[in-house]
């Protein structure tokens, strides 16, 4: 996703086209499938536009850009929310020792977890979880 299609999307959600919001979704563009906090597209977008960016508008432009499916937030059990851009459909593996989120493709757990939804008769319009433990790594340096 390019930060052009992204500033569309807020143009065609009826947004004003600011400096501020152009560099939050220059930095979104610019580190796709990044798993990014609001503070860490903040900095980038001061870095680009070379001025402050008032927090407020950042989480507004998160806001409409999640609601119209071009980013997904998750929470990935670290404490802070991320967002990304992706292509493809994924839900996480988070390690709680080094911070890691590792992406899995969403066909390789959705055997698992459309049953479960059916059994309690819940139809799922769209899904993100992160399952949180210990990486490989983390776990082969702590033996």
């Amino acid at each position: 996703m390019t930060a052009d299609e992204l500033v569309e999307a807020l143009r065609a959600e009826g947004c004003r086209i600011t400096i501020a919001r152009r560099a939050v979704c220059a930095a979104l563009a610019e580190r796709p499938g990044a798993h990014l906090t609001a503070a860490d597209l903040r900095s980038g977008a001061e870095r680009l536009a070379k001025r402050s960016i008032d927090v407020s508008t950042v989480y507004r432009t998160i806001e409409v850009l999640e609601r119209v499916g071009l980013i997904d937030h998750v929470h990935t059990g670290q404490g802070v929310t991320v967002v990304h851009t992706s292509e493809r459909p994924h839900h996480h593996l988070s390690c709680r020792v080094c911070g890691a989120v590792i992406d899995v493709d969403a066909d390789a757990v959705r055997g698992a977890l459309e049953p479960v939804a059916s059994a309690h008769g819940f139809a799922a319009d769209s899904l993100h979880f992160a399952l949180v433990g210990t990486c490989a790594a983390c776990r082969e340096a702590a033996v």
